[in-house]
């Protein structure tokens, strides 16, 4: 038992003085035997991400590494047998942004506990590069609606002067046949007059020669 604890403790120790030698500012998980030790990223989608381990066990120890996204969805998985550093380059699900899981399952042959240590770096340019592109694509977008809306006005003026035409046309159209109408009525009523006039002439001169 005094052998155990004074092994754990040594191996603590030397897992602190390992991380103060290399500066890391990772997460030291603690793995236990027969439980699994998870950390939790949230991720955007599509965003690129390291995850850098580095295990501190030697053969025959070893611990799987899986990394899922927020609904189980595998994206790595890895076994570490041992003490080297590993580094990862991933990148979050297309569509799925939240709570990504890094699970360690550690399976000893020799120790009841260890230590591991994890760091996770996002890529925080990505984003900021996405937006300038997101930006033009807004600008794209608004000056596409810029020209439909040109577009649209231009359709409309052209409605407007084709339905004021239309209507100045069938204006035209109605008077030209109201004038025609009003002529041809006034010539059949002069004729009318004129041939009834000639006829009282022509029955007048008749009866003054005593024709009739």
């Amino acid at each position: 038992m005094k052998i155990s604890c004074v092994f754990s403790c040594l191996l603590v120790f030397i897992t602190l003085i390992g991380m103060m030698s290399v500066g890391t500012e990772g997460v030291l998980v603690k793995m236990v035997r027969g439980s699994k030790a998870c950390l939790h990223e949230h991720l955007s989608e599509n965003t690129p991400f390291k995850l850098t381990v580095r295990p501190y066990f030697n053969r025959p120890d070893s611990a799987q590494l899986r990394v899922t996204d927020p609904y189980g969805h595998e994206l790595k998985s890895e076994m570490l047998d041992k003490a080297k550093e590993s580094v990862f380059h991933l990148k979050a699900h297309s569509g799925v942004t939240g709570e990504y899981e890094i699970c360690f399952d550690f399976s000893p042959s020799i120790a009841v506990e260890s230590f591991i240590d994890v760091r996770v770096d996002v890529d925080v340019h990505y984003h900021l590069e996405k937006e300038p592109q997101t930006v033009d694509q807004l600008d794209r977008l608004s000056t596409l609606l810029k020209d439909i809306k040109n577009q649209i006005d231009i359709i409309r003026d052209e409605q407007t002067y084709f339905r004021t035409r239309e209507s100045r046309f069938r204006d035209t159209t109605d008077s030209t046949y109201e004038r025609t109408f009003w002529i041809g009525f006034l010539k059949f009523v002069f004729i009318v007059f004129g041939t009834t006039f000639q006829l009282i002439s022509l029955r007048s001169f008749f009866k003054t020669k005593k024709l009739i």
